[in-house]
């Protein structure tokens, strides 16, 4: 090779700006993987950050007869029967649950404070099953004493507020069987002995008390007290007790009903036309099933309860046709709850058993038989 001729080099790699900045193509994939991943973080903290609210919506209509047992002794059970409704309450919701709330017309959002009340949820749910336990008891004694097997027989402490007059002198289980004299038949007479005093009165009990060892009969007492004022209402009287109506009875077997981990008073009537249903001869409910919500009381009366309009809707559900409410119920509660019906259930508003009992017989139900007090 001659020295005037040229050699060629490689060729140089040449680097220019435009080689640095991502093509348009891999911008797109880029912020599509942002967009991916945010979605995903989006997703993830619907799903477990809990909100400060509960949902409220349509519960189950659950028949009695199935959750009353009456051991030993000997049951009608009815073709028909009775129901109890409840609530379906869900609490401190995500935010997909919340937005199925609000797209359903059935469910409401409420804020936690309106059913927790400053508890937390397990306090909650112990204050509720507790009034289930108090509802079961009271709805027994009632229906007994309207069939002639039980009598009011006092006011029995169910608690005693620490520090109050009332610590001095009781404690839970005694039954109070008059006050300065006078007889004290159930819950009501009491309260209405204690609101007659001013505070600083002394008033004089005599009670029943279980002897410590738990055996034999129980001990009679007597005692005074002198009461306290109102925190709120100064001028009013404060024992500080909190009872319920105590019943002698005279039926031999014991009757329990299972109400699972269901909370709330509002089955009382439920339960307590159910076991009367069941103790006696005939169909209460002319055989078929019929629903029913309310509180009970030991003389007798149904008491308001909350969640109709979807309990309401538990029973349009459940193809119930009859379903008798408290009508204690405001006016306004009572009218949305009839347009929940769709003229698919009849409601019918009740004050007390005996108003139950008669409008269970204007649609053909039979009125209770004779108890049968052998052996199944």
């Amino acid at each position: 090779m001659s020295l005037d001729e040229s050699v060629s080099a490689p060729p140089a790699i040449v680097t220019t700006e435009e080689h640095l900045v991502p093509g348009p193509r891999r911008r797109r994939r880029r912020s599509l993987f942002v967009a991916i991943a945010l979605l995903v973080v989006v997703i993830l903290a619907a799903s477990v950050i809990r909100m400060p609210y509960f949902t409220l919506g349509p519960g189950a209509v659950r028949p009695t007869g199935s959750l009353i047992s009456v051991d030993g002794g000997q049951v009608f059970p009815p073709e028909g029967g009775m129901a109890y409704t409840t609530v379906s309450v869900d609490g401190r919701i995500n935010a997909w649950q919340a937005l199925a709330g609000w797209l359903d017309p059935e469910v409401d959002i409420v804020d936690e404070n309106l059913i927790l009340q400053g508890r937390s949820p397990k306090e909650s749910q112990q204050v509720n099953l507790q009034e289930m336990a108090n509802s079961k008891d009271t709805a027994t004694n009632v229906a007994l004493q309207h069939l002639g097997l039980a009598t009011p027989a006092g006011a029995e402490v169910v608690q005693v507020v620490d520090g109050s007059p009332a610590q001095q002198v009781l404690q839970p289980g005694d039954v109070i069987t008059s006050v300065d004299g006078q007889p004290v038949t159930d819950s009501g007479d009491l309260v209405g002995a204690i609101t007659s005093h001013k505070p600083g009165d002394v008033v004089e009990l005599t009670l029943t008390r279980a002897p410590a060892t738990g055996d034999g009969p129980r001990d009679t007492i007597t005692a005074s007290a002198t009461l306290g004022s109102n925190e709120n209402r100064p001028e009013e009287a404060f024992f500080g007790v909190r009872v319920q109506t105590s019943f002698d009875v005279t039926f031999p077997y014991p009757v329990a009903i299972d109400s699972g981990q269901v909370g709330g008073p509002s089955a009382g009537l439920a339960f307590t036309l159910g076991l009367i249903d069941e103790l006696t001869p005939g169909e209460l409910t002319g055989g078929r099933e019929v629903a029913a919500t309310g509180t009970i009381s030991p003389d007798g009366t149904v008491g308001p309860i909350g969640g109709l309009e979807h309990k309401v809707d538990a029973v349009r559900h459940a193809g119930v046709k009859l379903f008798l409410v408290p009508d204690s119920q405001t006016p306004e509660e009572l009218a949305r709850a009839q347009a929940r019906t769709k003229g698919e259930v009849e409601i019918v508003p009740v004050h007390d058993l005996d108003a139950a009992l008669a409008a269970l017989a204007a649609h053909g139900g039979q009125p209770p038989g004779p108890v049968s007090l052998q052996a199944a």
